[in-house]
């Protein structure tokens, strides 16, 4: 098969670095109008919004506005549509990781709907979400290596309090689904993890994290473990992935542990390839892989054995063997094709600022995560580029 990229437009917005939400999160309005949904902000003030874009790239709608923090460089605010695409969700927490909230702004009416919540990204057929905390990956050392206890928005040890949790803004509800004690019962490995939590000083800093629906909504995946931790402690790495059914009214079943990659596994970037099973990077052999899992933890495989492709993988939704992936190259980026595992196209992206130098560790507005993001169909690809002092989205139209 050959991909054909038909064109490739910049969408520049002036005096605003942009980025789309995530690669797992498809940031085209739900109705077919073509709108883009993005985040934006002044990198010299720190004040951020979230916009409507037209088909065209042009700004037809901003709200939101409130400072940002280095969470922002990444994802923006996870905004992130209404099912029927009238609202728009975004975490409103002005910058502050300790009180996390989520807003829906009624696009309608223009108004507001506030609730103590997090989010990274709400299903396509329900306006109640799943999530964990995302100021907890961040405190246990995600951006610097370093532990951050105090900035966790519930203490790590207060494993009863904190896990997956199902929230509506329209409901005003918010409440613990499971906790990371529940899991830590269920975990395969949950001698030698207890064991582990004995040793390290203040123990394992085990949350959920990252919870990611399909483009259905009717199934969620989270990490179980600690993510990213201090080295200095001394603590082991934890990492499984959780699979589940859901429903519109946000209850869960058929929960596994589909992949476990605790101590001697490694893995980034897992989401859902389609409805019934998973797709990330893993490191099988002592090398790194593109690897596909079901559900329910049946028959692993792997899907190319080209680690330049293991960045921030997904499935076209036209056509389940053709893959889109980002990775670094030449001191730059860009964004790969492929189907059935090997390479059939590329194109190449900035992805740094290098007029500041040695870029700095961390989020921040020096580098972009490409995140290429399928529409609906499968004939435009989303991509973040940073092009000169402010990121900008890039669309590409893929013919087959």
């Amino acid at each position: 098969m050959t991909v054909n990229i038909k064109s490739i437009r910049s969408f520049p917005i002036p005096d605003r670095w942009v980025v789309h939400s995530y690669y797992t999160l498809n940031p085209y309005a739900p109705d077919g109008s073509g709108r883009i949904l993005c985040a934006g902000c002044d990198p010299d003030s720190g004040i951020g919004e979230v916009m409507i874009l037209d088909p065209d790239g042009r700004v037809i709608d901003r709200f939101g506005r409130q400072k940002v923090s280095t969470i922002f460089y990444h994802t923006g605010f996870w905004q992130s549509w209404s099912p029927d695409g009238k609202g728009v969700y975004f975490q409103s927490s002005d910058g502050d990781v300790l009180h996390p909230r989520v807003t829906l702004h009624d696009l309608t009416d223009g108004r507001d709907y506030t609730i103590d919540a997090d989010m990274e990204g709400t299903p396509s057929n329900s306006d109640r979400f799943m999530y964990g905390l995302s100021g907890m990956y961040y405190a246990a050392g995600y951006a610097d290596g370093c532990y951050h206890p105090e900035l966790s928005p519930i203490p790590f040890t207060a494993r009863d309090r904190h896990g997956l949790f199902r929230a509506s803004v329209k409901e005003n509800t918010n409440e613990l689904v499971i906790s990371v004690e529940q899991l830590l019962e269920l975990h395969p490995l949950r001698d030698r993890l207890l064991e582990a939590d004995r040793r390290v000083d203040g123990g394992l800093t085990l949350m959920v994290y990252c919870a990611r629906y399909d483009r259905t909504g009717r199934h969620i995946m989270f990490h179980f473990g600690n993510h990213c931790t201090d080295k200095r402690r001394g603590e082991p790495k934890v990492m499984s992935l959780y699979t589940a059914d859901c429903d519109a009214d946000g209850n869960i079943s058929n929960l596994h542990c589909a992949l476990d990659m605790s101590y001697d596994g490694n893995g980034v970037h897992w989401s859902w390839a389609n409805d019934d099973s998973l797709l990330g990077y893993y490191k099988y052999n002592g090398k790194g892989v593109l690897a596909g899992i079901d559900a329910d933890g049946q028959n692993l495989r792997i899907l190319s054995d080209g680690t330049p492709y293991g960045g921030h993988p997904s499935v076209s939704p036209r056509d389940d063997r053709l893959i889109v992936s980002d990775c670094a190259s030449d001191g730059q980026g860009k964004v790969c094709f492929l189907y059935d595992g090997e390479p059939v196209d590329e194109v190449r992206l900035p992805k740094y600022d290098h007029s500041v130098g040695e870029i700095p560790r961390g989020r921040n507005r020096y580098y972009v995560c490409h995140h290429p993001v399928f529409n609906a169909d499968g004939t435009r690809v989303l991509c973040n580029t940073l092009p000169g002092r402010c990121a900008e989205l890039c669309e590409l139209e893929i013919g087959y």
